[in-house]
């Protein structure tokens, strides 16, 4: 049987990490959107785990917000520190 109308499950850290860099610069989605090429729509559906990121949109994030890629694998912004 297909699930034609069952979405897949997306992983909301990206989404949560990317939020808080792009919180981090002081930047608004259409700021970050010009920025990395792209329409602050499609930057707002990432943070809400709506899409997927591609690798191509990752490393264009990336550059926009002059981060390296492991900056979106640290999903511990905001949380205390445990020690």
């Amino acid at each position: 049987m297909l699930d034609v109308g069952r979405k897949k499950e997306i992983d909301p850290t990206f989404g949560r990490r990317l939020r808080a860099l792009r919180n981090e610069k002081g930047w608004t989605l259409a700021q970050l959107g010009t920025k990395a090429g792209m329409a602050y729509q499609d930057v707002a559906r990432l943070e809400r785990a709506e899409r997927e990121p591609t690798w191509g949109t990752i490393l264009k994030l990336a550059g926009a917000l002059d981060v390296s890629l492991d900056e979106f694998k640290d999903d511990s912004a905001g949380e205390p520190d445990a020690g």
